[in-house]
């Protein structure tokens, strides 16, 4: 009897193992498949993977056409919602920098070489790679009855999850969602699915005392600052007082703004809201029009997701200037959000450019509301709230002014 137990036991152990094994092999293709549609695009060579997978299936055009679906993806990825950590999560907003070196330690921690190697490691394409990699490495220890390599490899998994993804995914999910683009809203839906299901597997249910440890020694905020502080700062100081603000990647790689309209357009810490309103607000007329430097300071505060807790693309920029019956002009996301809240000031149609602005903000909101997102670990839940209240109370600061 004792033998049958024996046997019973490392049957239903062997089939954990084989399943377990099965899941990781599972993830590996499918973050690889998810990395290379992040990479190129639509191509005829994945075509066939992608017509087997329904969601996206449904939304590619017919008959395929190669040369469309790339500049489908440049117009996307090169000119919208620019797929770098470092655009998301850097304190500028700029490509590489610290952001971008923070993700070469980790593939190179990982021993994955052409992540390490790469000039862009931040690219989620890689770091999609990276999980491919190491759910891989997962499924060839279980294979081989190396279970310590197995756990070692969900470790590394878990840490790259909870210390990269989780913190930009939830800003960058929403935004390609928005900008109408079937194939990739349905690719960044899937990924997130697949990233959720991920964390939960191998690391949600972490004991509180590993997330406060989690939270003081990773990365919580610009500087290294914790959830905490950041989001002090974030309610006294949005744009950081002339921080560098990062336009996104190809249109902007080498903008910054030094002086954000003169001594009147950074808050100083500890200053009232009235006091820095009546000086932000200095430049605009008795008709409660906000001033230049007010409209300077907002765009940079919205422009920097790390400051404003989304990322507020060209055609974001032109939706609200749509909405509001505005001219948004041509150029980078910089230019684009000048001309929106000059022609607000000019015409007196401020708040309809604040109502649109402040949908794009309860939109990102209601992603975080989503009850399947209550597994993400709870520093990243509060640093993005805190972000995401310190620009609805900016947008109500700016209405209050007419």
């Amino acid at each position: 009897m004792a033998a049958f137990f024996f046997v019973a036991a490392f049957l239903s152990f062997a089939m954990e193992v084989r399943v377990t094994g099965e899941r990781a092999l599972g993830r590996s293709r499918a973050y690889w498949v998810f990395a290379a549609l992040y990479r190129a695009g639509v191509t005829a060579e994945l075509l066939p993977i992608v017509e087997a997978i329904p969601e996206l299936a449904a939304q590619v055009a017919r008959p395929f056409d190669a040369e469309e679906a790339a500049a489908a993806h440049q117009g996307l990825f090169g000119f919208q919602v620019f797929p770098y950590q470092s655009v998301f999560l850097g304190e500028d907003g700029l490509l590489g920098g610290t952001e971008s070196e923070r993700v070469r330690g980790a593939h190179r921690t990982a021993g994955y070489a052409p992540g390490a190697a790469a000039d862009d490691p931040d690219h989620l394409a890689h770091e999609l790679a990276l999980l491919s990699f190491l759910c891989g490495a997962e499924a060839d220890a279980h294979a081989d009855g190396r279970a310590e390599k197995a756990a070692v490899a969900r470790r590394q998994q878990a840490a790259f999850l909870r210390d990269h993804l989780l913190w930009w995914l939830p800003l960058f999910v929403p935004a390609v969602a928005r900008q109408g683009d079937g194939v990739y809203a349905a690719l960044a839906g899937l990924t997130w699915a697949l990233v959720i299901d991920h964390w939960q597997d191998v690391g949600a249910g972490r004991s509180a005392s590993e997330d406060a440890h989690w939270a003081g020694t990773n990365w919580a905020g610009p500087a290294g600052r914790s959830a905490s502080e950041d989001a002090h700062s974030a309610a006294m100081d949005p744009v950081g007082g002339g921080a560098a603000l990062g336009a996104g990647a190809s249109e902007d790689a080498h903008w910054a703004v030094t002086n954000l309209g003169g001594s009147g357009a950074a808050r100083g810490a500890g200053a009232s809201e009235d006091a820095h309103w009546a000086a932000m607000n200095s430049a605009g007329g008795d008709d409660g029009a906000m001033g230049a430097g007010a409209g300077r300071w907002l765009a940079a505060h919205l422009l920097l997701p790390v400051r404003s807790g989304l990322f507020v693309s060209r055609a974001d920029l032109a939706r609200c200037a749509r909405q509001a019956g505005l001219p948004h002009g041509f150029g980078d996301r910089r230019q684009m959000a000048a001309t929106l809240l000059d022609a607000a000031t000019r015409y007196n149609q401020v708040p309809p450019v604040v109502d649109a602005l402040g949908a794009l903000v309860a939109g990102q909101a209601g992603f975080w509301d989503a009850p399947a997102n209550a597994v993400l670990p709870a520093p990243a839940r509060s640093f993005w709230r805190a972000r995401l209240a310190a620009t609805t109370d900016l947008l109500a600061s700016l209405e209050s002014t007419r």
